[in-house]
């Protein structure tokens, strides 16, 4: 019965996540419009890999862009599909995304209902469903960290070494798609060795066995710095934070500490992050980034990094309050105008003229104003985000997740991957890794609610006896 009730689920999951291609390709004539802003720079990244062997871009080494996901889109380029052939991989991958939440659950619940309900979530999951076939790194990412959490988790149960160093691959991969996650091996390890403290029989073991899993994913992450320090002097995994930061967060404290808006702050800067940069504390204007090409790479992100952390240690409130402001929109940001980019539907240019320099608000209201429709997809989606974080806190208190090291890891990842995820524009899109964990929680909340509503109906007809009695 189990098994036929999952079978099902992941059928439907296959399918919603198949009908969205099929829908854009109907209202468009073709796949173009799965194609991101992003899309052309793990593009070129592949197409250097297949042509020349190199990781490059504009004839030089590629450092902003870690190489997984550009390694991902080769079949299709190999083929002459690069749309068809990744979108079917990318469908494979969410279906299997939604088989370990599943797991997940039901390991965690030791509940078979718990597991069906998070894997029916996640199923119909908006961001999966809707941004899962676009040509992006977020659905190879999801999937290759949420089997990495299903891993940990069954090492806890198992304590077997060669479980650990398998989720230390998957760690491994998925910083080499993203490099959000590169760090997080530092703060799982801690919690494992503070967990097998608690557990006297199994400490020594614990502590082995974690030594191998740090060695082994600070090893494998190691060899892509080495590559960079080699063909480019750079030290370091990936320049994207350094950039991130720059760009984004410290304009906004520096807009909001002089009381200018943030557009005086960009000055000139063009909207590619790597066109201009302003550099130095000496009182010259943003120079263009090609002015910079004499300055040795290690040294212009030294004084990148040193600007930032100047920033950052003179105005700490306002730190303070970007970052509060950035989980909120990360949490709860519905994206429904973004999405619908999926399918060709751009925001008219008259309207991106009249939002021109608003707020973040302001810019919604005259969306909703001009075209109705993106306040109904808005809404929508609002309303499951907020549906999802309610049962995920009901199931996170109620199945005392907080108690259990499994918990506590998927906690840690969520944190994690929440404080790190901020550094840009795009909130909503880079909510899609922490989903599959929320879900997780939402189909234990979904299951407690349900069983307690259940108990009381049956309780019913009891009080209903007794009073006649």
């Amino acid at each position: 019965m189990t098994t036929t009730f999952l079978g099902r689920i992941l059928l439907a999951a296959l399918i919603v996540r198949v009908s969205v291609p099929l829908l854009a390709f109907a209202l468009n004539g073709s796949l173009q419009s799965l194609h991101a802003v992003d899309t052309p720079s793990y593009m070129t990244g592949a197409e250097s890999l297949i042509g020349s062997g190199t990781f490059s871009s504009n004839g030089k080494p590629e450092l902003y862009r870690p190489p997984g996901y550009s390694l991902a889109l080769i079949p299709g380029i190999l083929l002459g599909h690069v749309e068809l052939v990744t979108v079917c991989i990318q469908i494979v991958l969410g279906t299997g995304t939604v088989l370990l939440v599943y797991k997940l659950a039901a390991g965690l619940a030791a509940d078979e209902r718990s597991g069906r309900l998070a894997a029916y979530c996640y199923a119909m999951e908006p961001l999966s469903v809707l941004f899962g076939p676009q040509l992006m790194s977020e659905t190879l990412f999801t999937f290759l960290l949420t089997l990495s959490l299903y891993l940990l988790v069954k090492y806890v149960r198992e304590y077997q070494l060669a479980v650990l160093l398998a989720s230390s691959l998957a760690m491994v991969a998925c910083t080499y798609v993203r490099p959000v996650s590169q760090y997080l091996p530092w703060i799982i390890a801690p919690a494992l060795v503070v967990w097998g403290m608690f557990r006297k029989s199994n400490c020594r073991r614990v502590f082995f066995h974690t030594v191998l899993f740090l060695v082994t994913t600070s090893a494998l992450i190691g060899l892509w710095q080495l590559r960079n320090q080699r063909v480019a002097g750079f030290h370091g995994f990936s320049t994207v934070g350094v950039w991130a930061l720059y760009c984004y967060h410290r304009p906004w404290i520096i807009a909001n500490a002089e009381g200018r808006h943030l557009n005086t702050v960009l000055g000139g800067w063009n909207d590619d992050i790597k066109i201009s940069v302003p550099i130095g504390p000496e009182t010259i204007p943003a120079r263009p980034y090609n002015l910079l090409e004499t300055w040795p790479l290690e040294s212009r992100y030294q004084q990148m990094r040193q600007e930032i952390l100047q920033t950052l240690l003179e105005h700490p409130r306002l730190v303070i309050v970007d970052w509060m402001k950035r989980t909120a929109l990360y949490l709860v940001s519905p994206g429904g105008i973004e999405i619908l980019t999926v399918f060709g539907r751009e925001v008219p240019r008259p309207v991106l003229e009249a939002a021109e320099g608003k707020s973040l608000i302001e810019k919604r209201m005259i969306y909703f104003s001009r075209v109705p429709l993106y306040f109904g997809s808005d809404l929508i989606l609002g309303a499951w985000i907020l549906l999802c974080i309610v049962l995920a806190g009901i199931g996170f208190c109620s199945g005392r997740l907080y108690a259990s090291m499994a918990g506590i890891i998927l906690t840690i990842v969520l944190l994690y991957i929440s404080a790190v995820s901020q550094a840009s524009l795009a909130l909503y899109r880079l909510r899609h890794p922490i989903m599959p964990i929320l879900c997780v929680w939402a189909g234990l909340g979904l299951s407690y609610v349900l069983t307690r509503v259940s108990s009381r109906d049956n309780q019913a007809p009891c009080l209903k006896k007794q009073d006649r009695a």
